[in-house]
């Protein structure tokens, strides 16, 4: 009771939660006599956080050169540190080491859950589309805009992988409207010197036919490379038949 009184007139001892009278506010008066701004805003602290993450991600990234006079290129703040874990943990630090294999099977873990969503993507995208293309086709509409084409989308359950073997997009269909027509082309003139060269009786004409089916042949090749890995088809039943009826026996052209 008596501090209580003894405050009341403004006698204490100055300690924790007892500031000096001469700094304590006014009584009845406020310590922010302007208030609050109008039209602020509650600052949002995971702000800061994700500037922080942005400066810590460039800061890891950027390039730094190795110490002493060496011939080793420059390397990102990452991996001169994962060296320097690595070092340690072939030195025998089982903190490293456990610190790297933890984060390996992280990144395998997450790689791995990231390719089934991708996988399970696109399987309902390959189902959709096989639908939407027959229906389409049933109506007599166009089917050129799906891209991928169903087809095209090939999964690997087992490696948990997708790819896409043909286009993806407008550009790459061109290119492959564009090499198709060309492989069509190739494949008729190939027949017409193949079925000339059979009713031909100079061997003139026939050398100058043959070469001209062998670089044929080989614009076929550079076709067939150019598009590695989509699944484009060059009808070679139809090309080596022609060469077999041609009479032209001694030369293997298939690719």
């Amino acid at each position: 009771m008596q501090k209580k009184k003894l405050a009341a007139l403004g006698i204490y001892d100055v300690g924790y939660g007892k500031p000096p009278e001469a700094t304590q506010f006014e009584k009845g008066k406020s310590g922010n006599p302007n208030g609050r701004p109008k039209g602020s805003k509650n600052k949002n602290p995971l702000v800061k956080l994700d500037q922080f993450n942005q400066l810590f991600s460039q800061s890891m990234q950027a390039v730094v050169s190795p110490n002493g006079e060496t011939e080793e290129p420059p390397r990102t703040v990452y991996l001169t540190l994962l060296e320097i874990l690595k070092e340690r943990a072939f030195g025998g630090d089982l903190k490293a080491l456990q610190f790297l294999l933890k984060t390996s099977h992280q990144i395998d873990y997450t790689e791995r859950l990231k390719n089934e969503k991708i996988i399970e993507k696109m399987h309902e995208y390959k189902m959709a589309m096989t639908v939407e293309i027959k229906q389409r086709e049933y109506k007599g509409y166009s089917t050129d805009h799906i891209l991928p084409h169903p087809d095209h989308v090939h999964i690997d359950l087992k490696a948990a992988e997708v790819f896409i073997r043909g286009p993806s997009n407008k550009k790459e269909k061109q290119l492959w409207d564009m090499g198709h027509a060309a492989i069509r082309d190739l494949v008729n003139r190939i027949k017409l010197n193949a079925k000339n060269y059979r009713k031909s009786e100079s061997e003139k004409e026939k050398d100058e036919l043959y070469n001209l089916i062998s670089t044929d042949l080989d614009y076929l090749a550079q076709i067939r490379d150019f598009f590695e890995g989509w699944d484009i088809v060059i009808p070679g039943d139809e090309v080596w038949d022609a060469l077999k009826a041609s009479g032209i026996i001694n030369q293997d052209f298939r690719k």
